[in-house]
């Protein structure tokens, strides 16, 4: 039989209440004002973000990889978007994310691909390849589904997919 939970979630001791509470009113009020993007905080331009593009187009055309920077595996990650929901990832529009989502593929490719551009794009095509097949069927079939936003794309996840993956095809 489960304990009945309690009324309160502090429990009834003077001590621990009082102490709670004069923490609390110790702290200062949040200045909103103060926590919002100011003009100053680092971006990226959108001139910037078009030369990224044209540079992961470049590389895009000639295959070659070697020396990309993570900027342009961000712009690649946009044109796969692209190209597989038709339309582009409305959230890298914002020079602040930008700049997160090359912070993210910056440490993928280092922490996860030992700093290699190359082995972090094998990896895109390897999800895109994948989730190209599944819109493919989602369409087909009248079936919504989620897409792959750039912190999955970036983030961990995938990336232990794409183990399994390699894993199974090299034991089958």
């Amino acid at each position: 039989m489960r304990k009945p939970l309690p009324e309160h979630p502090i429990p009834n001791d003077t001590c621990l209440r009082k102490s709670i509470c004069g923490q609390a009113a110790n702290v200062k009020a949040l200045d909103l004002a103060s926590m919002m993007p100011s003009d100053k905080a680092p971006k990226i331009t959108p001139a910037k973000m078009r030369r990224f593009l044209q540079d992961a187009l470049e590389r895009l055309g000639t295959g070659n990889w070697v020396g990309a920077k993570p900027s342009s595996i961000v712009a690649l990650y946009g044109v796969c978007h692209e190209r597989v929901y038709g339309c582009s990832p409305a959230e890298l529009s914002n020079g602040l994310t930008y700049l997160l989502a090359t912070a993210a593929a910056a440490r993928q490719t280092k922490e996860e691909f030992g700093g290699d551009p190359i082995r972090a794009v094998e990896f895109m095509r390897w999800v895109w390849v994948r989730e190209e097949s599944r819109e493919k069927w989602r369409r087909e079939n009248g079936r919504d589904g989620g897409r792959i936003s750039w912190k999955l794309q970036f983030g961990k996840a995938l990336v232990t997919d794409y183990r399994i993956a390699m894993a199974r095809k090299k034991s089958a």
